[in-house]
């Protein structure tokens, strides 16, 4: 059996044991004033250390999200992230988890590729064209894009995506997602404030207000 192959079906494999219970059905949510809870400062110090960080350090807001590449109500929260951070420059740091949903066919994929990505180009370049192509993933091999995100070498890419490290790296981060109790994506942690589902701009300019206050 040839390397590529092995690393193929333990890619499967892995994720089809970690999502077995997580069969997670994404759904909008409705108008909230707090956060659901606060995780522990254990758990937030954890957060802190791993992930794909976009933002300057010295942020005064760490946004801490869990989330699937193909996942629509992730891609709603993106638009909200991304006009938020447009109007309030040097706020918020992001620091972005993956949490690929068993429903999603191309998610796991996409979470190997942004793996590598951020080894080979630029992270937050290829994050923002995942999100903005979620409509055509079937269709739309993840190649150009990494090209886009400033990858040069193609065959590199797909060897490190089949690497055994790539998909061991994914589950650490499913295993962390589940230690804070997640149970949708995007799950949203603001400066140790917990949110589950998508924001609106005023939910989110909420919660970072509180934030803010809380420090």
């Amino acid at each position: 059996m040839s390397n590529n192959r092995f690393f193929s079906i333990t890619t499967v494999v892995l994720l089809s044991l970690l999502a077995a219970t997580f069969w997670i059905t994404p759904k909008a949510t409705s108008q909230r004033e707090a956060p659901m809870k606060t995780i522990s400062r254990k758990k937030w110090d954890i957060l802190l250390k791993g992930g794909h960080p976009i933002g300057p350090k010295d942020a005064p807001i760490t946004l801490v999200e869990f989330s699937d590449f193909q996942c629509p109500y992730c891609g709603m929260f993106e638009k909200v992230l991304e006009k938020y951070r447009h109007d309030h420059p040097g706020q918020i740091r992001v620091i972005m988890y993956n949490y690929p949903l068993r429903q999603h066919p191309q998610a796991v994929t996409a979470a190997e590729a942004a793996e590598c990505v951020a080894k080979m180009g630029n992270y937050a370049r290829f994050h923002n064209l995942l999100f903005k192509n979620q409509r055509i993933f079937p269709s739309q091999p993840f190649d150009s894009l990494a090209q886009l995100a400033g990858v040069k070498d193609l065959t590199a890419l797909h060897g490190c995506m089949q690497d055994s490290t790539t998909i061991m790296a994914i589950r650490h981060q499913i295993e962390l997602g589940n230690s804070v109790d997640l149970f949708q994506t995007p799950t949203i942690i603001i400066n140790r404030n917990y949110y589950s589902g998508t924001l609106s701009y005023k939910e989110l300019q909420a919660a970072v207000q509180l934030a803010l206050k809380s420090k």
